[in-house]
């Protein structure tokens, strides 16, 4: 507790006053120039990654930085809500899905499900990855483990790139141009990160 204590008196006292007049003038408003969805790993820092500012960012974070479909279950309510309310009343310009290397929720989908008898939320929000699971399966030699995983890891972000497009205010602004939507693949040991080109289903190095 003392370290989070410390940390709130350091930001008060430096990164705060640093930028007191953004912070005042974003006290009564937010305009956020993009949806960034990605996964709840506490080594992913959304701002850190892309240099933002406070404000810049609407931050969405779950295990394995899934979406639901649109239309889905009522189980998975919290992320089309953040979608809905991002791109209808904050009217972002840019959507970034972003994952990364030696996720944990992907990883789990590989795992004997008696490994995961203590974590019934968590596998009932994994079976968002069911079609990621067999897709990788069919692609890759289950026995080299590292293969397996970054691929996973890949899929998982064409096929939320995918499942964001089944919703129809976004669908409508990306083909009216007024909305970018990418999906990137954060590498933890390189610090690199890689854009995927649907052109040529491909992830490109972009740092």
């Amino acid at each position: 507790m003392k370290k989070l204590i410390d940390g709130a008196k350091y930001f008060k006292s430096t990164y705060f006053y640093e930028y007191q007049n953004r912070y005042e003038k974003l006290s009564s408003s937010q305009n956020p120039h993009t949806l960034f969805i990605t996964c709840s790993d506490s080594r992913i820092m959304p701002e850190r990654l892309t240099s933002s500012l406070p404000g810049d960012l609407f931050v969405v974070r779950n295990i394995a930085n899934m979406i639901p479909e649109f239309n889905s279950d009522n189980l998975h309510l919290t992320v089309p809500a953040a979608i809905e309310y991002a791109v209808k009343v904050l009217k972002v310009e840019n959507i970034v899905i972003c994952g990364h290397s030696n996720c944990g929720g992907i990883a789990a989908l590989f795992k004997p499900s008696e490994e995961l008898l203590h974590l019934p939320h968590a596998v009932k929000w994994l079976e968002l990855g069911s079609e990621i699971k067999e897709k990788t399966l069919k692609a890759c030699n289950a026995d080299n483990i590292p293969e397996l995983k970054q691929t996973a890891e890949k899929l998982n972000i064409i096929k939320q790139l995918d499942r964001l497009l089944t919703y129809p205010y976004v669908l409508q602004r990306y083909n009216e141009g007024i909305l970018n939507i990418m999906g990137w693949y954060y590498k933890i040991e390189k610090g690199e990160i890689f854009n995927y080109n649907r052109s040529k289903d491909q992830f490109d190095l972009i740092n």
